[in-house]
C-alpha cells in the first residue's frame, strides 16, 4: 500500500468564487497578504463559506493574483533631512502642529512620495492596457 503524505493545511479567506476558480486570501510567511487563484475544487470551505482551508501544495501551484508591485516600482529613498524640510514647508515644526494639522503631515508625506505616487499610477495604467 503506498502511502501519501499530507501536505501542511492554509487557512485562507475566500475573495471570490466564479466557476472552477476561486480567488483566495492568506498570508505569506512574513504575515503579508497573498492573493491566489486556485481551482475552487482544492478548497475546503468553513461553514459560513467565507473562509477556509487549502493544502499548501495546491497553494503554491495557484496563479499570483494583482499587479506584482516589488517588482514594478523603483526603489524609493528619502533621507530623514528631505522628510523635515517637507514638515517645515508644510508648516509642521512641533508635537502640537502635528496634532493639530494631520492634512499638513500628509501634504508632507505627499510632497516626499511624489514620485512614488506617480510610478504608482503609470505601472497601473501599464496594466490596465494589458487588461483591455
Amino acid at each position: 500500500m503506498m502511502m501519501t503524505k499530507r501536505n501542511d493545511r492554509v487557512e485562507i479567506v475566500v475573495v471570490r468564487s466564479k466557476g472552477a476558480a476561486t480567488l483566495v486570501e492568506s498570508q505569506d510567511s512574513y504575515g503579508n497578504p497573498t492573493r491566489i487563484s486556485v481551482p475552487s475544487d482544492s478548497v475546503e470551505l468553513s461553514d459560513d463559506g467565507k473562509s477556509g482551508k487549502i493544502d499548501s501544495q495546491d497553494l503554491k501551484m495557484g496563479i499570483d493574483y494583482g499587479i506584482p508591485w516589488e517588482f514594478r516600482l523603483r526603489s524609493q529613498t528619502f533621507s530623514s533631512v528631505d522628510m523635515s524640510n517637507a514638515l517645515h514647508r508644510n508648516g509642521i515644526w512641533t508635537s502640537e502642529d502635528v496634532v493639530g494639522n494631520p492634512d499638513s503631515v500628509k501634504g508632507a508625506l505627499l510632497e516626499v512620495f511624489r514620485q512614488t505616487l506617480s510610478d504608482i499610477n503609470q505601472v497601473a495604467k501599464e496594466f490596465r492596457s494589458k487588461e483591455t
